[in-house]
């Protein structure tokens, strides 16, 4: 196939076009993470857990991480980036100990997950009874589904306020109880060490929520 010279010269500025906003969004990132890092570190610091160094770039073998007792329960916070259609995005995570208060362990089968259920996640995964929640948010009508075994630890949880802060405040990917963990997960970065604060602080009542649930289990 024969070009034209200003074909030619179309094809040279549209690939240094390209070019240039992949290296201008590597150096913009490259600038933010370092901040990101920073902040991280010091609010680490300020409620006394540990910071783990690493790196949020896509397929990073380390990743930066946050671990400590908080609250008298074990949690972790971490993120990463990833390439979607040519875009850079951000998986936040933050996980949560919790146990029965009577037998140290949770019940054989018991779960709970929310999720938006347009998004493939653990939501879309895990059998069980399914209700739908409709979370309004500053911005816009967030729609939820979620599942749960027994079904009336769903309708417990979602009545407790720390789950409505949740819903109400963050673009969650999904949540979920099982095997002595909360797990949580969101698209986007929490930078700000007060709304990062807020976050683990409801997800922590959510857990004590689970576990004021749980207190007359018995494990089969």
């Amino acid at each position: 196939m024969n070009f034209t010279p200003s074909q030619v010269f179309i094809i040279i500025l549209l690939a240094g076009y390209i070019f240039t906003l992949f290296i201008l969004e590597s150096w913009i990132w490259r600038f933010q993470q370092k901040r990101y890092i920073q902040i991280w570190m010091s609010f680490a610091d300020s409620i006394k857990l540990q910071f783990s160094p690493g790196s949020f770039v896509p397929r990073s073998t380390v990743k930066p991480l946050i671990t400590g007792r908080y609250r008298n329960r074990q949690i972790s916070v971490t993120a990463e980036t990833r390439r979607r259609y040519g875009f850079q995005d951000a998986i936040f995570r933050v996980s949560v100990s919790i146990k029965n208060p009577k037998t140290n362990d949770l019940p054989k089968g018991a779960f709970f997950v929310i999720g938006d259920p347009r998004k493939k996640g653990i939501l879309s995964r895990i059998s069980g009874q399914t209700g739908n929640l409709i979370a309004l948010r500053p911005e816009e009508v967030q729609k939820f589904s979620w599942k749960a075994v027994p079904e009336n630890l769903g309708n417990h949880l979602l009545t407790a306020k720390s789950a409505q802060k949740i819903l109400g405040a963050a673009v969650i990917n999904d949540i979920l109880i099982d095997q002595g963990l909360l797990r949580y997960r969101q698209i986007g970065f929490i930078a700000d060490p007060a709304e990062m604060r807020k976050l683990i602080n409801n997800l922590v009542e959510l857990a004590e929520s689970f576990e004021r649930f749980s207190k007359n289990w018995i494990v089969s």
